[in-house]
């Protein structure tokens, strides 16, 4: 009886034990998953850092990039517009009103000025005319309106030349040359044979005329296009208005006209020359004459005698 108590005093202790081992094992157990729940909330926390910094950098340059110049649309330099314009216009007005009219035309270049190129006009009572007036270009269409307000319109033709392009690429071939006449001229300060300095005086040259030309070009594309140039055909109605010459007329004219004066100095010279050719040839003419009749001519040398 006393064993029995014994052996189950013992495996009630045992059990007891037991308990208080598994509890501690379910203790630890309790104790690793929460390190484990711990581990995970670390990396989360970790990872929740990590990402901290980039947050305060956004935060901290956000403020930066807002205040930063931000890139806009910046207009390109634009080119001033180089137009030739040009108008032919014939105008007739009232009988008896041409020669008022024509002073009215006069003056409306003066008004806006500009100025009178060239005037045709038949001399006596002319009832008709040409005119071609030169204006600012600013004031081209003011004048021709005015122009026009002088009588009735018969013919009227307007017209623009765009040289915009030209004048770029002329100004740019011009620097360009201008650039290269300094390197010679520094090249032939350096040179040091005659060779070599005539060398560079032949490339100068020709660089020097080519930026003659194109200042020649720049400074007549410059004329045409601050100054407009209207031609205007005027006068009275039923009048017969006055042609002008075209350009292969006027070469036909000019040769004519130096065709009659080389025909006109060849027969001046013959008029003078003539008469000295004439004398020329009665002197000859006496003396073949005459020759054999001469005093030397009938007497004979020694060696012919013997």
């Amino acid at each position: 009886m006393t064993d029995g108590r014994r052996t189950l005093r013992t495996l009630v202790a045992l059990g007891i034990l037991g308990a208080l081992l598994a509890g501690c094992s379910g203790g630890s157990d309790s104790i690793g998953g929460s390190s484990g729940g711990g581990s995970a909330e670390d990396a989360v926390a970790q990872r929740a850092a990590q990402a901290a910094p980039n947050k305060s950098f956004e935060s901290q340059d956000a403020p930066q990039l807002q205040n930063a110049p931000q890139l806009q649309n910046v207009a390109l330099p634009t080119v001033a517009a180089r137009v030739i314009k040009t108008a032919d216009l014939e105008v007739a007005v009232p009988d008896g009103d041409f020669r008022s009219a024509l002073t009215a035309a006069v003056e409306v270049a003066r008004r806006h000025g500009g100025f009178v190129l060239s005037t045709l006009v038949e001399a006596g009572d002319a009832k008709s005319g040409r005119l071609v007036i030169r204006v600012p270009a600013e004031s081209f269409e003011r004048a021709l309106t005015d122009i026009e307000s002088l009588g009735e319109v018969d013919r009227e033709v307007v017209s623009g030349e765009d040289v915009s392009q030209e004048f770029v690429d002329l100004q740019a071939r011009l620097r360009n040359a201008e650039a290269q006449e300094k390197v010679l001229l520094k090249l032939m300060n350096r040179s040091k044979s005659v060779q070599d300095t005539i060398d560079v005086q032949r490339e100068l040259q020709t660089i020097q005329l080519l930026s003659e030309q194109l200042s020649g070009r720049l400074r007549y594309l410059e004329d045409q296009t601050s100054f407009s140039t209207i031609t205007l055909a005027l006068g009275e109605k039923g009048a017969p208005a006055v042609a002008s010459s075209g350009i292969l007329e006027q070469a036909w004219n000019n040769a004519t006209k130096t065709f009659y004066t080389v025909v006109s100095a060849v027969i001046l010279g013959a008029g003078f020359a003539l008469p000295l050719v004439i004398l020329l040839a009665i002197v000859l003419l006496i003396a073949r004459l005459v020759r054999p009749f001469l005093p030397w001519r009938s007497r004979s040398t020694p060696a012919q005698e013997a």
